[in-house]
């Protein structure tokens, strides 16, 4: 029985001097006169609900995991130099080994590995990742939480955009082609959790183009680049985004965590 019925039918009856027990509230619902046409409504469409789930031999928890299926949201994840340059130049502390991850690794990855079920690349950020993101690729001495994140990009479903790569060469991966929106759309109507867009700079700014992400995670470094693949490019409209978060990190980067804004500001 819906919580709100339960109580609102329980404290009429105290006020009539009643006590109802929710096995009898069925029976009791003409006598609370007040509210006897709202409360056979309620309780008849609570029962078409249960008989409905029932009939489909699911429950209502499996159905809505269903409906969050369908919702599926893309987090794009971008990083990049104040100029916008998709690179990883060399800074002070930017060689810097710990033995634990960093806010860096814990909110873009770490706290993700339970929610999210497909990492969308394109092909060169796969080939990379297939080169140096493997289990098969950690060392002996590498931190836990590398060789964790390996095992979960070996898991977890890996879309590889590409007209040139004829085999993914990996575990759980496969090869899409064609136009972006219609893949993504094709992802989303699929069963799995949500869905990390990891790039290149290329793939993230048709990710932008299309208004295809639902939030963006950028770790800015602390360098103007002046070179490599920008993230940045001519758009046919703005994309506004709304901050959600900001971390300064360690090393003076910037992690900005941002969702998107749709409708009249689109």
């Amino acid at each position: 029985m819906p919580l709100h019925l339960d109580k609102y039918i329980t404290n009429l009856a105290k006020c009539r001097g009643k006590t109802a027990r929710k096995r009898d509230v069925k029976t009791r619902l003409p006598e609370l006169s007040v509210c006897n046409r709202y409360c056979t409504e309620a309780w008849k469409k609570w029962e078409s609900v249960n008989e409905l789930t029932a009939s489909r031999g699911q429950s209502i928890s499996e159905a809505r995991r269903r409906k969050a299926s369908m919702s599926r949201k893309i987090t794009a994840n971008l990083y990049m130099t104040i100029d916008g340059r998709g690179a990883f130049p060399k800074y002070p502390g930017s060689d810097r080994v710990t033995k634990g991850a960093n806010d860096m690794w814990r909110k873009m990855w770490i706290d993700r590995f339970d929610d999210v079920t497909t990492v969308i690349m394109g092909r060169r950020s796969f080939t990379g990742h297939r080169r140096v993101w493997t289990e098969k690729a950690r060392q002996p001495d590498d931190a836990q939480y590398l060789v964790d994140y390996s095992r979960w990009l070996d898991r977890v479903d890996k879309v590889c955009l590409s007209s040139r790569l004829k085999s993914p060469g990996w575990e759980n991966s496969r090869i899409m082609k064609g136009d972006l929106s219609k893949i993504v759309a094709k992802i989303k109507k699929e069963k799995g959790g949500n869905i990390i867009a990891e790039g290149g700079p290329r793939l993230i700014l048709e990710f932008i183009r299309k208004d295809l992400a639902d939030d963006y995670w950028m770790v800015v470094q602390p360098v103007v680049y002046g070179q490599g693949p920008n993230y940045w490019g001519t758009l046919d409209k703005q994309r506004t985004l709304k901050l959600l978060s900001s971390t300064k990190m360690e090393d003076g980067e910037l992690m900005l965590h941002y969702e998107s804004v749709r409708g009249r500001w689109k």
